[in-house]
């Protein structure tokens, strides 16, 4: 970079910060020195596709960086979608299909190298936490919210010690008879200066591997209030709360969540542990062995965010899960006139039934979409029609009054 900065060029070039998905899962299951080899195969294997003064580096772990010129780039981004290595494992040869989350920033006249690389980093960072794309460009407002996102986990961990951390409830409602099922817990941030939004904490924390605290935290919380509402002679309804994929790396994560339900003395009626369908992905044993030890213990466990991943049929033949909740977005589509979806969402409802799982759609805000999901026998629903997420005192007011009237 340096040389073509010297000889005027470096502008003509794009620099890459890349990174392999799943990289960790090689070196889990088959092991380092294969993973090892992988690396090399696949700097090899991009190098081999680059021309005269594009580069490629190893600046650490499974992370590269590569400088591509602006006129390649689609075609280079097209091929660094799947690259092909070949590796030995267990005296079998194995082809890789290696993807990439990549940072791209488009080079200026005058950065310099340091402006450069930052760039790039900010950009791949901002597309490890992208749902939505797996290589994402430079933006200027990317420092900022870097700024904003290293300021909020400095401020962490004193925040859960000082309980900023508040939990809301949001109902779910039979809509059959219009009272109240169940309801999910989430987790607000209440700084002095205000509010901080989901939005803003969990993806920072779920990248930094520190979200799984904050599950916790939130989990002991509804076991408290829950113990609360027994003991003041208030029946609660089941509780739904959402743990992170990153806790399947923990072999105690099972017993930690029994450990926190035997000391509130909770009945296992009142608990739901909600996972994201990503989460069996990774290690799919994990994620059975978690969920039967759940089963034995007759804790609920629901898939969250059905619809949005890639094994959504393969998760409700193999795991034995009580609940699977519709994403919203397939929701949202309902009394727009677009019938593809609607018979989508009638499709996968009726599987989901037949295989002997409850359903619940989420993201139900108008009364069109209600009576859409009551016609196909679904009974459990979430959203704005009904409730927002309540602060804990008006919650425990709604399970003494558990009837909604809805117009």
């Amino acid at each position: 970079m340096n040389k073509l900065e010297r000889r005027g060029k470096l502008n003509n070039y794009v620099c890459m910060c890349t990174n392999i998905k799943d990289f960790t899962l090689i070196n889990q299951r088959m092991s380092s020195q294969v993973g090892d080899l992988v690396l090399r195969n696949y700097a090899v294997t991009i190098e081999q596709n680059l021309e005269k003064d594009e580069r490629i580096a190893r600046v650490g772990g499974d992370n590269f960086m590569i400088l591509v010129q602006k006129q390649r780039i689609e075609e280079f981004l097209q091929f660094i979608e799947k690259v092909s290595v070949t590796v030995e494992y267990e005296n079998v040869a194995q082809i890789l299909q290696l993807e990439s989350r990549c940072g791209l920033y488009a080079i200026q006249e005058g950065d310099s190298v340091g402006v450069i690389l930052d760039a790039a980093h900010l950009a791949l960072s901002q597309a490890k936490h992208s749902s939505a794309a797996d290589y994402i460009w430079y933006e200027t407002n990317m420092l900022e919210q870097a700024y904003d996102r290293r300021t909020l986990l400095t401020e962490y961990g004193n925040a859960l010690k000082q309980h900023e951390f508040l939990v809301c409830y949001q109902p779910k409602v039979n809509i059959f008879t219009n009272t109240l099922c169940g309801c999910e817990a989430l987790v607000r941030w209440q700084k002095e200066d205000g509010l901080v939004p989901p939005f803003r904490f969990i993806p920072a924390l779920e990248e930094e591997g520190r979200i799984t605290e904050l599950d916790f935290y939130v989990f002991e919380q509804i076991c408290k209030d829950i113990r609360s509402w027994l003991d003041k002679g208030i029946t609660p309804v089941r509780i739904s709360s959402n743990f992170s994929k990153l806790h399947l790396q923990n072999p105690e994560f099972a017993n930690t969540i029994l450990k926190i339900v035997d000391r509130y003395q909770i009945e296992s009626e009142y608990l739901e542990i909600e996972l994201t369908e990503s989460s069996g992905y990774e290690d799919f044993k994990a994620l059975t062995d978690f969920v039967r030890i759940m089963n034995e213990h007759e804790i609920y466990v629901s898939i969250d965010d059905f619809g949005t991943g890639y094994s959504s049929l393969s998760l409700l033949k193999d795991l034995n899960v009580d609940v699977v909740k519709l994403d919203k977005s397939f929701i949202d589509e309902i009394g727009t006139g677009d019938i593809m979806n609607e018979n989508l969402v009638k499709n996968v409802v009726h599987m989901i039934k037949d295989l002997n799982r409850h359903v619940i759609c989420e993201g139900v805000e108008t009364s069109v979409q209600a009576d859409f999901l009551r016609d196909l026998d679904c009974h459990m629903v979430q959203g704005y029609l009904y409730d927002k997420p309540l602060p804990h005192a008006k919650f425990e007011e709604r399970l003494i009054h558990p009837n909604y009237e809805v117009g």
